[in-house]
């Protein structure tokens, strides 16, 4: 088998999308891996905690925006998120506090980027993205010795102490032997991942299945 911990981003969730913002009766989305961009607020409540499961146009958050300096806004929106978070959510009429929804633009687990309820953002800043956990791409490198041993759609096993117990199976999904180095760049994809993330960094074991022969 092959062990060893998978470098930050080395180990990536495929299709992360992040969440799109609704204001104003105008829809703006955001492709994969762009930056949320909204209107200068603050962030008032999440609605769906971050690792739960959300589906597509649920409401994950809200922000009320704080145009200018308004101090008196400002104060308002601190000192009183709970009722300014239902106001909001529900889409009633306020001329005070114009909420905006933060709506999931796909079904996965909703992932935040360290944003506070409370905390000041402005446009471009990433408040969380929404992640399809049904199957994972996981990089990471071979000894080119057994790289070349290996085809595309090659079985292989994933294990993971994260996951005590439990046997992920993948395939082989692409090949790059780098062509200067000593070692090659797998990729694999993991099929049965209904309820579990794989995050970067985390320690995994792959066994590759051969027919006949050993296992590496």
């Amino acid at each position: 088998g092959m062990q060893g911990r998978l470098p930050e981003a080395s180990a990536e969730l495929r299709d992360e999308a992040v969440a799109e913002i609704r204001y104003t009766g105008k829809t703006v989305s955001y492709r994969s891996g762009v930056v949320i961009a909204s209107l200068d607020g603050r962030l008032t409540h999440w609605l769906a905690k971050p690792g739960t499961k959300v589906y597509e146009s649920d409401v994950v958050a809200t922000i009320v925006p704080v145009p200018g300096s308004d101090s008196t806004r400002v104060a308002l929106v601190d000192s009183a998120l709970p009722s300014v978070a239902a106001k909001a959510d529900t889409g009633m009429p306020d001329m005070q506090l114009n909420g905006e929804k933060v709506v999931a633009s796909a079904s996965g687990t909703l992932r935040t980027a360290g944003v506070r309820i409370g905390d000041w953002v402005v446009r471009g800043t990433r408040i969380g993205s929404v992640v399809d956990e049904r199957y994972s791409i996981l990089r990471f490198m071979l000894r080119v010795g057994d790289f070349r041993r290996l085809q595309i759609f090659m079985g292989v096993e994933i294990s993971t102490g994260k996951y005590p117990g439990e046997r992920f199976i993948g395939v082989v999904k692409s090949l790059d032997d780098n062509r200067k180095g000593a070692t090659g760049e797998v990729e694999v994809e993991i099929m049965n991942l209904p309820d579990f993330v794989f995050e970067p960094g985390t320690e995994v074991s792959a066994i590759f299945r051969f027919r006949g022969e050993k296992a590496i």
